[in-house]
């Protein structure tokens, strides 16, 4: 585990009905925004990307090896899959 001061993570909020289907963005954001709110669905965050770490700009870093970063710094969030 690498300890972090700050970071920036590029990542996307995804929304699951109870049937675990994927909530499409427009219904998660009309959800969201309502004053009265429905739980009627689990929000997940999904990573793809570490940017910017402990005042180290990765942006010039390869790919691979910010995946490896971001899995030492992403704790319990997942990461989505690559190929």
């Amino acid at each position: 585990m690498i300890l972090r001061n700050n970071l920036i993570l590029e990542g996307e909020l995804v929304g699951f009905n109870k049937n675990k289907e994927i909530v499409s963005f427009q219904d998660l954001m009309s959800i969201i925004f309502r004053k009265e709110k429905e739980n009627i669905f689990d929000l997940k965050i999904f990573l793809f990307d570490i940017l910017y770490l402990n005042d180290n700009d990765l942006t010039k870093v390869p790919y691979i090896k910010r995946m490896d970063i971001l899995d030492k710094v992403r704790g319990k969030f997942d990461r989505v899959k690559y190929i």
